[in-house]
């Protein structure tokens, strides 16, 4: 509800203005059953009750079961991803941190390590907004108080960069946290190809370690080569033509493409997002499929390009 909330206040204000900026908001849990749901995005007729009547009509869909569907204008604005502040390597360059009766469940050494890690995450002058039972008066000296009563803070100066230094050199790292627990070395794959050698070259050495269709992209995202299988996923826009691969994937797949991209550029180490494809209503489409993004590397080049798997199960295996 949040995050929808928060998208919803945010495209009200944009709406104001005369050049409305864009607008992606990262919609995080530990849960990913959680995010499931979250992405799903309906929610029972009773909203009604704290809803107003024009962000029902303005924001949702009414569904015949009478239950509310967030509209695709805001819920194309989030991302929802898997992240564990404890553990996995921050977001950053954020305008806004919104983290609500998270850290009253913390003791005060994992406050700290959280507030560190969001000091780092925001651009400088950012905002942190917390949960009304929650303060960081004696935890961090990385903010200053805008209003005590709402729980919102801005970040001073250059205590990103002092927060950063201040932080488990686990976090800060190449690494992500992976579910089992155990950390992984980087594992950008380098491939022994001349200088100057084709890029096909590098993506069928890339491909023999991978059987799902892939695309290989730039640093910039753009498309460089493409597997066979891949065009199912790939939808090109019309218009002025462009190869980047966000703005030519499957529209059902680009917010979890992008999230995926964010973390795995953030990292450089691979990245897996497990997700069900759903139409613009929400619904699923067909079965489950994993979107891997690789880092990959010519050896004698500076240059990281990046494997993107798409691996869905045959149709057949959809769930009735």
């Amino acid at each position: 509800e949040e995050s929808y909330s928060v998208a919803i206040l945010i495209q009200e204000y944009a709406d104001r203005m005369p050049q409305p900026p864009r607008v992606q908001i990262f919609a995080t849990d530990i849960n990913e059953a959680a995010l499931e749901v979250a992405r799903a995005g309906v929610y029972p007729a009773n909203i009604s009750a704290d809803v107003t009547e024009s962000r029902l009509l303005a924001y949702f869909e009414k569904e015949e079961d009478h239950r509310y569907r967030v509209h695709p204008s805001v819920r194309q604005m989030i991302v929802f991803a898997q992240h564990n502040v404890l553990s996995d390597p921050p977001f950053s360059r954020l305008d806004l941190v919104c983290c609500r009766n998270l850290l009253i469940y913390l003791d005060r050494t994992a406050q700290a390590v959280v507030l560190d890690m969001f000091a780092y995450a925001l651009k400088p002058g950012g905002y942190l907004f917390l949960g009304n039972a929650e303060s960081i008066d004696m935890i961090s000296t990385a903010f200053e108080t805008i209003s005590k009563e709402h729980r919102i803070y801005r970040l001073r100066g250059d205590a990103g960069a002092n927060a950063r230094a201040r932080m488990p050199s686990q976090l800060m790292d190449t690494g992500t946290h992976r579910a089992s627990g155990s950390r992984r070395k980087p594992v950008t794959r380098s491939f022994d190809t001349p200088r100057g050698k084709s890029l096909e070259a590098l993506h069928d050495r890339a491909l023999a370690a991978a059987s799902a269709p892939s695309v290989l992209i730039n640093a910039d995202y753009e498309i460089e080569r493409v597997s066979p299988g891949a065009s199912d996923f790939i939808v090109f826009s019309a218009g002025v033509p462009t190869r980047n691969l966000l703005n030519n994937v499957a529209p059902d797949i680009r917010l979890e493409l992008r999230a995926a991209l964010y973390r795995a550029s953030a990292s450089q180490q691979v990245v897996k997002a497990v997700f069900s494809r759903r139409d613009q209503e929400g619904r699923a489409t067909g079965p489950v499929m994993t979107l891997t993004v690789d880092p990959v590397k010519a050896a004698d080049e500076e240059s990281t390009y990046w494997l993107v798997l798409f691996d869905q199960p045959p149709e057949a295996s959809a769930p009735l």
